[in-house]
């Protein structure tokens, strides 16, 4: 989880730097390491995290929330593997975190444009 802390802060310059964060962030995700946990037990090792239904989009005229097609929930987390330099637009790798039960149940992760 140290080497996820550390990159969850990192500036993302180049396609260099976003291929290695994608890396560390499947190791991440395979490792499981989050199965089991609650969203307290998350936070409190990576630190505050995003909630899907923070992130919307239009499609086909309906409002959707991220990874909503996928049926994680509005509240489910998810955190994104490092930040953009200021003033650029673009997309990050981004581990998403569902719950059932109060407690982890999957992790995936998707690359945002």
């Amino acid at each position: 989880m140290k080497k996820l802390q550390k990159l969850l802060k990192n500036v993302v310059n180049n396609d260099k730097e976003d291929n290695a964060a994608w890396d560390a962030a499947v190791e991440f995700v395979n490792s499981r390491v989050l199965i089991g946990m609650t969203r307290e037990e998350i936070e409190r090792e990576l630190g505050p995290a995003g909630e899907c239904g923070r992130v919307s989009y239009q499609t086909d005229g309906k409002e959707r929330y991220l990874m909503d097609d996928k049926g994680f929930a509005r509240n489910d987390l998810y955190y994104e593997v490092g930040k953009l330099p200021k003033g650029w637009v673009g997309g990050l790798p981004t581990i998403v975190i569902g719950f059932k039960a109060g407690k982890c149940d999957r992790v995936e992760l998707i690359h945002t444009q």
